[in-house]
């Protein structure tokens, strides 16, 4: 029995709480001290790597744990198939260190986990230097719009940027992998099965031959989502918050759809709002009297209608604090020079605002959605 089970089997019998990464790292300074390694020295590379997972603001707040699983998961020689719970982490972590028997292996062993916290940590902060310079910039903004909200989306990246050495190739998979979390979220899907998708993803591609992944991810996005119908009729009710997915959402629309192929710089997302055409508090404001009349001060339906698809768009910040306060016709006059098609196209489109301009152009950007991120 080794110590670290016997530590496991004592705090267990008296009912104290574990802690299965302490369990993992008293293992790992066992088995190094056996085969005279430096037990100082690992456990300053051990806690280097826990320490930059932990203070690092873009990893999950599981770190570094979660992270250790994705290890453990994309790298095939532990032949880890699934999503590793608390609960089984120290046995799946030992399991793997027993594959490095000796000094040499051990080694190893701590150098992959610094390895893979190094590709992960850039994986998280979207700088990812494996592919060629004119590509760069796209595949991390690709990557970051994989991982917004999304928690279990590193998982799939790590083991793509282990095994994708090509730009086009790595593009194409994270069109696949986006359109995953699009529709799933726009589905509002169940957090477990969200996350499940995730980890079935990554089992598909270690299942299948390489050329084969379009077509495993492909199959997957139709296994697990609802049809395109059906998701066209989810989002004339859906309501989108304010958040950096939708942000994604909308600039993804514009220049993969709405400008594809002719944009030549994308969007930077910290230097646009999400605009709500009808303010937010349009009918609970008086500063906002104007538009309460627009919808007939009827409130409670305005509530189910003000972050809809068709009451969204996305505007330069400077524009947006110009006309946050002012009527449809002011914000017309200042979408007409905005450089976004999306917001441009809005005062010829629709020469008044109420329900049912909202409701037009909400199907609208669904049937939008529909073509760009269809099965």
């Amino acid at each position: 029995m080794t110590a670290a089970y016997q530590v496991f089997q004592t705090q267990n019998d008296r009912g104290l709480a574990l802690s299965p990464l302490n369990l993992a790292k008293t293992k790992l300074l066992e088995e190094a001290s056996l085969v005279g390694l430096n037990e100082e020295s690992v456990r300053r590379r051990w806690e280097n790597i826990s320490t930059r997972l932990e203070e690092n603001d873009q990893v999950s707040s599981a770190a570094p744990r979660r992270a250790f699983t994705h290890y453990l998961i994309v790298d095939e020689e532990y032949d880890v198939r699934s999503r590793v719970t608390t609960k089984d982490f120290y046995r799946t972590f030992a399991a793997a260190l027993d594959k490095h028997e000796g000094a040499t292996e051990i080694r190893r062993f701590i150098s992959k986990l610094e390895d893979y916290t190094d590709r992960y940590i850039d994986i998280h902060e979207g700088t990812v230097r494996k592919y060629q310079r004119n590509k760069r910039s796209l595949i991390n903004d690709q990557m970051r719009f994989f991982q917004s909200k999304n928690s279990h989306a590193p998982v799939v990246l790590l083991y793509l940027v282990e095994n994708i050495d090509t730009a086009d190739e790595m593009e194409n998979l994270l069109r696949l992998a986006n359109k995953l979390n699009v529709r799933l979220n726009l589905q509002d899907a169940a957090p477990a099965y969200h996350r499940d998708s995730m980890y079935q993803l990554v089992t598909k591609l270690i299942d299948s031959k390489q050329s084969k992944w379009e077509d495993e991810a492909e199959d997957l996005i139709k296994e697990r989502t609802v049809s395109d119908k059906q998701l066209k009729e989810i989002l004339k009710g859906r309501e989108l918050p304010n958040s950096r997915f939708t942000r994604f959402l909308l600039r993804a629309l514009e220049e993969d759809y709405y400008n594809a192929g002719s944009r030549e710089t994308r969007i930077d997302l910290d230097q646009v709002d999400l605009e709500h055409i009808a303010p937010l508090s349009s009918l609970s404001s008086e500063r906002y009297s104007t538009w309460a009349a627009v919808f007939n001060h009827n409130e409670e339906r305005f509530d189910h209608y003000k972050s809809r698809l068709g009451n969204l768009t996305l505007l330069a910040d400077r524009q947006n604090s110009r006309v946050r306060n002012g009527s449809y016709a002011e914000k017309c006059a200042e979408y007409e020079q905005s450089d976004i098609t999306m917001t441009q196209r809005i005062p010829d489109n629709y020469p008044s605002w109420g329900f049912e301009t909202i409701e037009d152009r909400t199907r609208t950007i669904a049937q939008d959605i529909v073509n760009l991120w269809g099965v």
